[in-house]
């Protein structure tokens, strides 16, 4: 039950995030709200815009990882890949 929870969160996060949304409307979307009495005791350390922020830093990385893959890896580079490339 908690791992599906926490999968809900996941996925329900990165879709809002592809959506434009930023971290705290991402938050009220959520079924899970800021609990400031555990923020206060854990040092911020778990805290729900925590866990929205992980997936977003997650989902910016495999962004760019993908983009850097299809673009700078490629064999035949447009101009704007040899542009980068010369830089």
């Amino acid at each position: 039950e908690k791992l599906e929870f926490l999968e809900t969160i996941y996925y329900r996060t990165r879709e809002l995030y592809h959506r434009g949304y930023n971290k705290k409307a991402i938050l009220k979307r959520l079924p899970i709200k800021e609990n400031y009495l555990r923020k206060y005791f854990s040092g911020g350390n778990f805290s729900a815009i925590n866990m929205v922020s992980s997936v977003i830093r997650e989902e910016q990385s495999s962004l760019f990882d993908h983009y850097m893959k299809q673009n700078l890896m490629d064999p035949n580079p447009t101009v704007d890949n040899q542009l980068l490339i010369s830089e």
